[in-house]
């Protein structure tokens, strides 16, 4: 009974003949990742430097070439105030629904991480805003803030008369924060819990 004695150098050969070739294996990466950087950069980045180079360009109608402006077009759009007007509301928007929705979202996380029946029921209860469409939160809108809605009904009850939600521009701002309350919430619940 013999035994074949290997040195450290060939059995080290052998084993690396058994292994693939990494240039292989980072070739096979490479054509695994290519479908996702042709998605990103088709539909992400030439959409970007697209729309930036025609924020460039000045049009004079359809079907007529376009003029190269420069910067132009957003020396005009800084200097309009219904954009800062616009800008400042948008953020002083998020800022106020995002505050709401992060309290609200740690109360009722803090609320349901205690041991009770029906928990499963009333997490998933929770969580349901969250898978509503934007089209169908719309359409939700559109009847609960109505003249005749139930937010009003239920207002004219108790208080005598209602809201009208949809002819001022500060209760629709006010009734599209409540819905987006109502959408966001969920998410800070399910992130903090």
């Amino acid at each position: 009974m013999s035994t074949a004695v290997t040195t450290g150098a060939e059995g080290r050969a052998r084993v690396a003949a058994r292994r693939p070739r990494l240039g292989r294996f980072r070739s096979a990466k490479a054509w695994f990742l290519l479908p996702a950087v042709i998605w990103t950069c088709g539909f992400t980045l030439f959409p970007l430097f697209y729309a930036l180079w025609l924020s460039l360009q000045q049009s004079r109608g359809m079907g007529r070439p376009l003029e190269f402006a420069g910067l132009k077009n957003y020396g005009r759009l800084f200097g309009d105030d219904r954009v800062w007007g616009a800008l400042g509301f948008t953020l002083g928007y998020a800022a106020v629904t995002v505050a709401i929705q992060i309290v609200l979202g740690l109360g009722l996380a803090l609320l349901v991480n205690r041991e009770f029946r029906l928990r499963g029921l009333v997490r998933t209860l929770l969580l349901l805003p969250l898978f509503a469409t934007p089209v169908g939160l719309g359409f939700l809108g559109r009847i609960i803030y109505a003249d005749a809605g139930p937010i009003n009904v239920a207002l004219t009850a108790i208080f005598g008369s209602g809201v009208p939600w949809m002819s001022n521009p500060w209760s629709a701002r006010i009734a599209v924060a409540l819905l987006d309350i109502w959408q966001w919430t969920p998410f800070c619940f399910l992130i903090l819990l």
